[in-house]
């Protein structure tokens, strides 16, 4: 619903209600609705950061939790790197896939890219 709810916020942004042929107490209902969603919307960080809340939950109900993690995390990550690399950590197994994602993120703990070509080249390696 909150999806519609955005939706609808950015055609009343985009499109007037005069526009749409709507009778005049038609049009003005539209507007008052599109104020007050706005409104609502500007007092949680206005449309755009409302619509990335939206795509994070949405993107949760596959199982994939990563993006509501990152704003919890990235100010840690230096702290999160410097305890790994203090720590001996070994396999107990010969499964050593933890290890080598370790690795793999230790090696690019100072990139600031958002995609990073070792990840490209290791996906094709893998």
């Amino acid at each position: 619903m909150l999806g519609k709810v955005v939706a609808g916020a950015r055609d009343a942004t985009t499109v007037t209600a005069a526009g749409r042929g709507h009778p005049v107490g038609a049009a003005r209902r539209e507007q008052q609705l599109g104020q007050s969603v706005l409104h609502t919307l500007a007092g949680e960080g206005g449309i755009e950061e409302v619509s990335a809340a939206v795509e994070a939950v949405t993107a949760y109900h596959g199982n994939n939790y990563l993006p509501l993690l990152e704003r919890f995390y990235l100010p840690h990550r230096p702290i999160l790197f410097d305890m790994a690399a203090s720590l001996e950590l070994v396999a107990t197994s010969a499964d050593r896939d933890v290890l080598d994602a370790l690795d793999f993120v230790t090696e690019a703990r100072d990139r600031r890219a958002e995609w990073s070509p070792m990840c490209c080249m290791w996906s094709a390696t893998a």
